[in-house]
């Protein structure tokens, strides 16, 4: 469970909702330049579009991802998924892997200058209220 002081009263019907930011910059081949984020420790590109986001904290469970690439003119990148095994939940591992496609459905590199925003939504607290994920 992360140990931090958050922001209180986000309107949730979940319990200890934690709303996660940042981008990645991109460099040639694909490279990571620099990224920010609160709470992300690392990023790292391990293969051709695939971008493992290191957290600084565990979190119970994961709620939802969504990421995008932004390019100052046609990008290569047609939809950025997360890589991760449904039954691993990314929360306790610390660990998130985005997945950029090209518009067929293959791996590709974001272009040179681009950057993928991204937001992941966690719960921080062990508590699963009824009807919760």
């Amino acid at each position: 469970m992360a140990n931090r002081l958050m922001q209180q009263f986000s309107a949730a019907l979940d319990h200890g909702v934690v709303t996660l930011h940042g981008y990645v910059d991109v460099g040639a081949a694909g490279a990571v330049s620099a990224f920010k984020g609160l709470s992300v420790a690392a990023v790292a590109k391990s293969a051709t579009g695939v971008y493992a986001l290191t957290l600084s904290d565990p979190y119970p469970a994961m709620l939802g991802a969504s990421a995008m690439v932004v390019y100052n003119g046609t990008s290569a990148v047609g939809a950025v998924h997360l890589k991760q095994d449904p039954a691993v939940d990314p929360g306790p591992a610390k660990s998130v892997v985005l997945n950029t496609l090209d518009f067929a459905g293959a791996n590709v590199d974001p272009d040179d200058g681009s950057r993928i925003y991204f937001q992941i939504v966690m719960r921080n607290s062990s508590y699963v209220p009824a009807g919760g994920v």
